[in-house]
């Protein structure tokens, strides 16, 4: 689900906007932001019909700061409800914000009352006009990956399909814990590699490799849950690489 900021009000119709925005870095540990007459924002916009968040994300850097987009990495998506004030409309602003790094000046900008500025974070922050873009900033500084400019190998997967979890109760372990394994899995499957433990209050599968076993008796080298995520179409899900077994988002 999609942490939103403001408040959403009965009987009034709001126009979804779908954006993406790009946290970027200096060597000196400065954030840049865009200063427009409406105020400070991050860099970013709107996504256009038919236009992937890598193709929006390109653009927008590519029109508001003139240069192209060298990696970028998505950290976080926050909503929030507005009234429009040039408008008179209430938007429903949904961000997916991603640190990124830029690439060479391409001497492309084309939006002339947007300057690029840098603020260190906390700075940058207390400028910012909107709230879910400084709750974004605000989960930057806990990306270490990104604080530190480290290249982000991260992919993303845009949901097509609303998907409920068909487990309601899913068996969650604790590492040490004991379990009894039970069955299996085909090893010559396309689930190879799981377990069928019991626990003390549940059962249900678990990766072996996560497993020491010894006979029908297991012991967890880690934690593990099998929960499911209830998914809402144009969810953004990031890839987990210290996933248990390679399935995590």
């Amino acid at each position: 689900m999609t942490t939103y900021f403001g408040e959403k009000e009965n009987d009034i119709d709001y126009i979804l906007r779908e954006g993406v925005y790009a946290i970027i870095q200096n060597d000196k540990n400065e954030i840049a932001l865009v200063k427009t007459p409406r105020g400070y924002f991050l860099p970013g916009g709107g996504v256009k019909a038919k236009e992937s968040h890598d193709q929006a994300l390109k653009r927008e850097i590519s029109e508001e700061l003139g240069y192209s987009i060298e990696s970028s990495c998505p950290i976080s998506k926050y909503g929030q409800f507005i009234l429009g004030k040039s408008q008179d409309k209430h938007y429903e602003l949904v961000g997916t914000f991603y640190c990124t790094k830029l690439g060479e000046n391409l001497h492309s900008k084309v939006e002339e009352d947007h300057e690029m500025v840098w603020f260190d974070i906390d700075q940058a922050v207390n400028r910012l006009q909107l709230p879910y873009q400084k709750h974004a900033l605000k989960v930057f500084k806990t990306e270490e990956h990104c604080r530190m400019n480290t290249p982000c190998q991260y992919k993303e997967y845009e949901v097509v399909e609303p998907r409920k979890s068909e487990y309601p109760n899913p068996i969650t372990v604790k590492k040490d814990e004991r379990v009894e394994c039970v069955e299996m899995s085909n090893p010559e499957g396309e689930w190879a590699g799981w377990v069928f433990c019991k626990s003390q209050n549940n059962e249900g599968w678990i990766p072996q490799q996560i497993i020491s076993i010894d006979g029908i008796k297991g012991v967890l080298t880690q934690d593990y849950t099998a929960k499911e995520f209830d998914l809402d179409t144009g969810e953004i899900l990031v890839e987990n690489k210290n996933s248990t077994a390679g399935y995590g988002v």
